[in-house]
């Protein structure tokens, strides 16, 4: 269902200009289900759709937002089961931007979490859907807009900060939360389930319980002192490396390094 828009989202974050505007088309005008109600020859930004197709599920902003990025909805499909394939969603195929019944059209719970991990990895992406309103400023083609977010879970589960709702008759009521508490980042997905807010935070309650963020190394702590020809050279983290732990566990961490014997000196910082 709807929970389709994700990967929508992910997508066109990755290849569009936020700021630009553009006109809607026709084939975005009346589209069945939950719309923001665009009309033909408007002009919005592309960071106005999003906030309409993540906040308010527009199926309409999601064929807009689709047309402006890949010149229709077939290509942009085909764009978006390219990144499915890059995240190895292997029970993953789209047919559409919005999430409208298709036999061909499908996902996991699990490929939904892996793409919604890599999602909430895009600052623009948890401004989006972390937003519990948004407002789109009028001008001479509509009126101002006021979004407010379908999510309930922003408001009645600390710590939440995204993502999607879905419903349709043949896919049942579908979830994709997420919540962020001491540095640690959950998302949970579940899918036909009628009680899926209570779902959500019972399985978040129980994974925040369990693990407990760890910091293994901050960027730029350094991991060994190596030898390359005659100089010495610190080899450092590029990134900070957190990992969840159920607590109680012992943590043992060991590094290894492969160095190619042909490597040219003298080495260059953040090589």
């Amino acid at each position: 269902a709807s929970t389709t828009k994700i990967m929508t989202a992910l997508v066109v974050l990755e290849n569009c200009d936020l700021d630009k505007e553009i006109k809607i088309p026709k084939e975005a005008v009346g589209v069945e289900g939950s719309s923001i109600y665009l009309q033909q020859n408007q002009i919005w930004t592309i960071r106005d759709l999003l906030y309409g197709l993540m906040l308010r599920s527009g199926n309409d902003s999601a064929v807009a937002l689709a047309i402006a990025c890949a010149g229709n909805v077939e290509a942009f499909a085909d764009m978006m089961n390219a990144k499915a394939k890059e995240l190895n969603l292997v029970n993953t195929h789209f047919d559409n931007p919005h999430g409208l019944h298709s036999d061909t059209h499908y996902t996991s719970a699990y490929d939904l979490a892996v793409l919604s991990a890599c999602a909430m990895q895009n600052e623009e992406f948890v401004k989006i859907v972390s937003s519990k309103s948004y407002v789109a400023e009028a001008n001479e083609t509509h009126d101002k807009q006021y979004f407010v977010n379908k999510n309930k879970m922003l408001s009645s589960y600390d710590g939440a900060n995204g993502i999607k709702t879905g419903y349709t008759t043949a896919s049942g009521r579908c979830l994709v939360s997420a919540a962020k508490r001491d540095g640690m980042q959950l998302v949970c997905v579940v899918l036909n389930c009628y009680d899926m807010w209570n779902a959500c935070a019972n399985y978040m309650d129980k994974a925040f319980a369990k693990y407990t963020p760890v910091n293994i190394a901050r960027k730029g702590d350094v991991a060994a002192d190596i030898q390359i020809g005659d100089k010495q050279y610190s080899l450092a983290f590029d990134n900070s490396l957190t990992v969840p732990f159920k607590s109680g566990d012992d943590i043992e961490c060991t590094g290894y390094f492969e160095i190619n014997e042909n490597i040219q000196v003298p080495v260059a910082k953040g090589s």
